[in-house]
């Protein structure tokens, strides 16, 4: 399975199932790099959807700025998107939810710190202003709407 692969997985699951209405597949942040899915919800509601292919891929990923720092990334709420067992629960960093995608290419949340008992509400979030910074994140959604106005100019 491909990294491609699982961004598009991921990217449909966070628009379906996580209940977003908009969501940017590969997005770059200038000061963090490349997101692979964030999507957007009601209520300042964010899912941020990092992907690893392979376990060397986690390895080197968990030893980067992006995981320890978590308080200059995007994302109320944050999932690790990876082929089944590839990665165990408790491996995550804390307030992390986990995607696993078998081989039919069926994405499945096995983790959801954020709604233990299946319930549509999330709670618990990065929602310490020290860990989620949510003017930033909406002047990144800012920045991509403009790009979009933009672009719809000049195919009309």
């Amino acid at each position: 399975m491909t990294q491609k692969d699982l961004v598009e997985i991921a990217y449909r699951w966070v628009l379906k199932e996580a209940g977003c209405a908009a969501s940017f597949r590969e997005y770059m942040k200038p000061d963090v790099g490349e997101c692979p899915v964030i999507g957007f919800a009601s209520f300042g509601k964010s899912v941020l959807v990092q992907v690893n292919t392979t376990r060397a891929e986690f390895d080197q990923a968990m030893a980067s700025q992006f995981w320890l720092q978590p308080e200059n990334n995007m994302g109320r709420y944050r999932f690790l998107c990876v082929p089944q067992d590839l990665v165990q629960p408790e491996e995550l960093p804390e307030r992390w939810g986990l995607l696993y995608v078998d081989e039919a290419q069926k994405i499945t949340c096995v983790y959801n710190p954020y709604s233990p008992n299946g319930s549509y509400f999330w709670r618990n979030g990065f929602e310490d202003e020290n860990l989620y910074n949510l003017l930033g994140q909406n002047e990144q959604l800012y920045a991509a709407c403009r790009r979009f106005k933009y672009m719809a100019r000049f195919l009309n």
